[in-house]
């Protein structure tokens, strides 16, 4: 679960800016709060939090930072850290770091990881392990002239092991995070005592699950190639959201007739290097994937994933992905992510959730959500445009957030817990609609003349 996150010198935000899913003392929608245990340090956490603002107010900016956050840890790891993008409005920015922090909770136990980075090298990083009232340094790292320096907390290792760790600390180039060589290094193979270290790891490579606008299904054909079984909970949600669909399909292409829009040496060069029993999905324009599958022998067959509609007379009909409309789309490739909350502890971060979808079905969603019996530890994190959400039925007012832009092109982010003539029977959505809280757009009634010109 994620506890807070913060960013400083990052896109549009200049100073820094703290998201925090930490309950206030709103009493409404206990059930939102997930808290592991009733010990004093806990730290308990909000199940859900949407960012309202006008566009390019900096809501998306927070997801792209976690984000980066996560590349940086699992992307970017084999081909060094690069310099994310700082705030360009300033003359002098360019010179500070960037500072990305996160706190969160795994495995029963609360973290806090954060770095700083500046001209495409690591200047600080850290890990420690916290409570309410309580810090413990893991280990610290400061890089001066390209050399890193450690600071490490009470490791309880062998002589041998803390020889092997001490040698992978040294070993890091000041262009990568320790934790990344940790995981390239596999330390942890080595040393299962390093429990934090691996569990920072752990949320970044399984918990935290970034979704964009333009973020396309990737996985789905390598599980129906394994089992067609798979996608039963998916056509379920689609059922629900009044889609049309009946079920989901791999179906058989015969590429040796020529495929549209791959050309015939990208087929051959797929046929030659692809290994046995090896599997690749291409991606071509309009959500058109074609799933690759190699034997043992490595001989090719292609797939392609498809819908099935039912005819008055229950005959099937298939479609291809790309004739589907683009709410439909939209929901294939953030459904699997919607499964994830329901059925594991995962934290979910949706930029534009109500994008290319009908306001019912983003409220059906969020709301069965934080009603339903899932994992209490699985998490919504959302932008949206959606009014609809602002209702104190669903949400708490401390999981209501908005971005805003000042004439400077600096964005602040703060919460609607902070407005403190909001009582229970206030309509959010109104106010918000009417500007009282910020994060709107300031827009002016035009005319031919003002857009085009006096000419």
């Amino acid at each position: 679960m994620l506890i807070r996150f913060r960013m400083k010198n990052y896109l549009s935000y200049k100073e820094e800016a703290c998201l925090s899913l930490v309950p206030s003392r709103v009493r409404s929608h206990s059930n939102h709060i997930f808290k592991e245990s009733n010990d004093r340090g806990e730290i308990p956490a909000l199940r859900a939090a949407f960012i309202y603002g006008a566009n390019a107010s900096g809501k998306s900016n927070v997801v792209k930072a976690l984000d980066s956050m996560q590349k940086f840890v699992r992307g970017e790891k084999r081909s060094g850290i690069q310099r994310p993008a700082y705030f360009r409005p300033c003359k002098d920015c360019h010179t500070l770091p960037t500072e990305l922090t996160v706190e969160f909770k795994i495995n029963g136990r609360n973290y806090e990881f954060g770095f700083h980075v500046l001209a495409g090298e690591v200047v600080k990083e850290w890990l420690y392990s916290v409570k309410r009232e309580s810090v413990k340094t893991i280990y610290e790292r400061d890089v001066i002239d390209g050399k890193s320096s450690f600071e490490n907390g009470k490791l309880n290792l062998t002589s041998d092991e803390e020889q092997f760790y001490i040698f992978t600390q040294k070993g890091t180039s000041s262009k990568k995070l320790f934790i990344s060589e940790f995981d390239d290094r596999n330390v942890a193979n080595e040393i299962d005592t390093l429990t934090p270290i691996s569990d920072a790891v752990e949320w970044f490579d399984d918990k935290l699950m970034v979704i964009f606008p333009n973020t396309v299904l990737g996985g789905l054909e390598f599980q129906m190639d394994k089992d067609v079984e798979i996608a039963k909970p998916i056509t379920n949600m689609l059922k629900l959201f009044d889609t049309g669909i009946d079920s989901l399909k791999l179906t058989k292409v015969n590429h040796e007739k020529g495929l549209p829009d791959v050309p015939e040496k990208v087929i051959e060069d797929i046929a030659e290097n692809l290994e046995p029993n090896g599997t690749l999905l291409l991606s071509g324009p309009v959500d058109t994937r074609l799933l690759f599958s190699a034997d043992e022998n490595k001989n090719l067959t292609t797939s392609k994933l498809t819908t099935v509609h039912l005819t008055e007379d229950g005959q099937e009909i298939q479609f291809d992905i790309s004739d589907e409309s683009d709410g439909t789309r939209r929901l294939l490739d953030i459904a699997p992510g919607m499964l994830s909350l329901l059925s594991s502890d995962k934290v979910l971060v949706v930029d534009e959730i109500d994008r290319s979808l009908h306001p019912d079905i983003t409220y059906s969603f969020i709301s069965g959500f934080l009603k339903s019996d899932s994992d209490p530890r699985s998490q919504l994190i959302v932008t949206t445009h959606d009014r609809g959400l602002l209702v104190q039925d669903l949400v708490r007012k401390d999981e209501v957030w908005f971005a805003q832009k000042n004439n400077y092109g600096e964005s602040s982010l703060y919460s609607l817990d902070e407005f403190e003539d909001i009582r229970n029977d206030t309509d959010i959505a109104r106010g918000y609609k009417q500007g009282r809280y910020g994060g709107v757009p300031i827009i002016t009634n035009f005319s031919k003349k003002d857009i085009l010109g006096s000419n």
